[in-house]
């Protein structure tokens, strides 16, 4: 039991990181940072307006890198509910150590594994 929990809960977190758009989040972010790069080594701006374009691009992966981080929360929610609410399903297991023993790890590596590897044969699953 406590291991078919812990199979749903990572096919669960592996559907929610698979659909959240991260990587257009990083290449914003990587866009963002080779821009700056671009304004420092431009001589023909003056250092007021340097300024504005670095501090507004600074905010920008800022912004990025906290919807980043919300989106791996939410990933990562599956887990932290599995933790709090699965002592109703099995009493007297502490899932939080389940979570990070060799079997919690090797469970999530594998289906980590089995979904993207699925997910490359069929394509998208239409969930």
């Amino acid at each position: 039991m406590v291991s078919f929990l812990f199979i749903l809960t990572s096919f669960i977190s592996v559907i929610l990181f698979d659909f959240l758009p991260v990587q257009r989040f990083i290449k914003s972010m990587l866009t963002s940072q080779k821009d700056a790069f671009k304004v420092l080594g431009n001589k023909t701006i003056e250092d007021k307006e340097k300024q504005k374009l670095l501090l507004s691009s600074a905010l920008k992966v800022l912004i990025e890198t906290s919807k980043l981080a919300l989106f791996f929360f939410i990933a990562f929610l599956p887990y932290i509910a599995l933790i709090y609410i699965g002592p109703t399903f099995k009493e007297n297991v502490n899932f939080y150590n389940v979570m990070v023993s060799f079997k919690g790890i090797f469970i999530s590596s594998i289906v980590f594994l089995l979904y993207y590897l699925l997910k490359k044969q069929y394509g998208r699953f239409g969930l």
